[in-house]
Formats: C-alpha cells, structure tokens, sequence
C-alpha cells in the first residue's frame, strides 16, 4: 500500500504540474504521449492485435487525434482518419488470410475509444476560449483537474472503504476485490472531494469574479463517478477475459498507463459534454 500511496503522490503532482501547461503545445504532446502507451499496453498484454502493420497504423493515430484541437477537426482531422481507416482496410485486404475480424475489431475500437476519449481532456482545457461568455482562462486549470478528480477519487474512495468495510461484492466474476460498500464510498467521498476543490476555488481564486454552482458541481461529479466506476469494470473484464492483472508495470503499486487512465476513458466524454449544458461555474 505504501508503494501504491507514494505512485499516487508522485503522479497527482505530475499531473498538477502538467495542467500548468495547459496552453501550451507540451500538453498535447504528453495526451499524445499517454495515448500511445495505453494502446500498445492494450494490444501487447491482450495479445488482440500481433498484426504489426495493424499496430504501427493505430499508434501513428493515436499519436496524432491528440493534435486535433490545434489543427483543426474539419480541416485536417477528418482527412487524418479516412485515411487511418484506408490503411487498416488495405491491411486487412492484404493479409486477409492471417488477420480476424477479432483482431481487427479491436484494433479499430481500442484506436479510436483511447485518443479521442483522452483528446476530450483537451477540448476540456479549451472551454474558455470556445465559450468565453462562459468561462475565463484560469478556469480550463479548475476543470481539467475536477474531470481527472472525478474519475480518480471514486477508485481511491472505494479502495479504501472497500478494504475496511467491504463485504458484498460488487462484480465478482469481473472483478472480486471490488465491493459494493467500496463503490458507495467511493462514489461519497468523490462527490465531497469535488465539493471541496470548488469551494476552495470558488473563496481562493473566483472571489467576487464569479461563483460555482454546488448543486451542478455535485451532480456532474455524482454521475461521472458512476460512469467511472463502468469504466474501471469494462477494463477489468478485458483483464480478466485475457487472464492478465494489469495492463503494464510503469506505474508501481497502480500497473500500467491504463490501469489508471480506464476510468478517465469514459468520465472525459461525459464531463465534456456536461459542460456544455451545465453552468457549473457563473461569472
């Protein structure tokens, strides 16, 4: 536990640190980074994809989707991923006699699902300057680090109440050191860390510029946790169908990138899309 607690301090003042550079094009480069890890961790302990001309195609586009909020989505992203699909087809047709539709399959989905759903983080930070009516500059810092909080702080929640009051468990062909009293908890104490961030930012950096709605802010963080927690599941059944226990070693105490990153997967898109319609911030 004590590795696992040291891993979390390191990566949560990298990731603060990283946030800093929000505009700056270093952020792009470590989402694009982080992509790639996740899909080669994917494909390697799965042993879904050995098709290599299949792996170079799909980590050349996760190298690249991350770049898409600078270049544009309808100039160049489009362009991008036609021909991504192209070359995977040609591949496919190529080497039909050696390559399944499983195999293929997975290539697409994981290729797609990975950098687009780490890409939503960056669109997150770009808030403020596609809706400036709404939200300033300082404020992409606040809600970056509230979507990562809400994908993480569920998991950190339920590991530890599940360890101290966990009996029923939550999904035990999947995954059977998750219960359902760790789920609880960690979907309360996500909600009330959130709460505490923006209470934080609200008397400390809004003051009288501005104020967070609690009641939006809880909501968001109640549902993206949930949606975390499917997420953490949805890669533990990969995990568990192809008999592995982590995606990778890079992270002591946590596993691999993806190991880490599962829940961000699915709470990004979700938080991305909130915002538009939720004002959890009023200026």
């Amino acid at each position: 536990m004590k590795k696992r607690i040291m891993s979390g301090l390191l990566g949560g003042a990298l990731v603060i640190i990283l946030l800093t550079l929000g505009n700056t094009i270093i952020f792009n480069v470590m989402i694009s980074f982080i992509s790639v890890i996740a899909l080669y961790e994917i494909f390697v302990t799965t042993h879904f994809v050995r098709n290599k001309p299949l792996l170079i195609i799909g980590f050349l586009f996760a190298a690249v989707v991350p770049f898409f909020p600078v270049i544009g989505f309808s100039n160049y992203g489009v362009a991008i991923s036609c021909l991504f699909i192209l070359a995977a087809f040609f591949v496919m047709l190529h080497q039909h006699s050696t390559i399944t539709i499983s195999e293929i399959s997975f290539m697409f989905m994981m290729s797609i699902l990975i950098p687009f759903a780490l890409t939503s983080v960056l669109y997150i930070n770009s808030l403020p300057t596609f809706f400036p009516e709404k939200y300033a500059q300082v404020d992409s810092f606040f809600l970056c680090l509230s979507t990562l909080e809400i994908a993480w702080f569920a998991d950190i929640g339920a590991y530890f109440v599940g360890s101290f009051f966990g009996k029923r468990k939550l999904a035990p062909s999947i995954s059977p050191k998750k219960t359902v009293e760790g789920a609880i908890g960690g979907v309360i104490i996500d909600v009330m860390l959130v709460l505490l961030f923006g209470l934080f930012w609200d008397l400390v950096i809004l003051k009288d510029a501005g104020h967070i709605q609690y009641g939006y802010l809880a909501l968001v963080a109640f549902l993206g946790s949930i949606i975390g927690i499917i997420g953490d599941l949805s890669f533990s059944f990969i995990k568990r169908e192809c008999h592995i226990k982590d995606f990778g070693s890079i992270i002591p105490g946590h596993g691999g990138i993806l190991d880490r990153f599962d829940s961000v997967l699915l709470v990004s898109p979700f938080v991305l899309l909130a915002l538009h319609y939720v004002p959890i911030i009023v200026r």
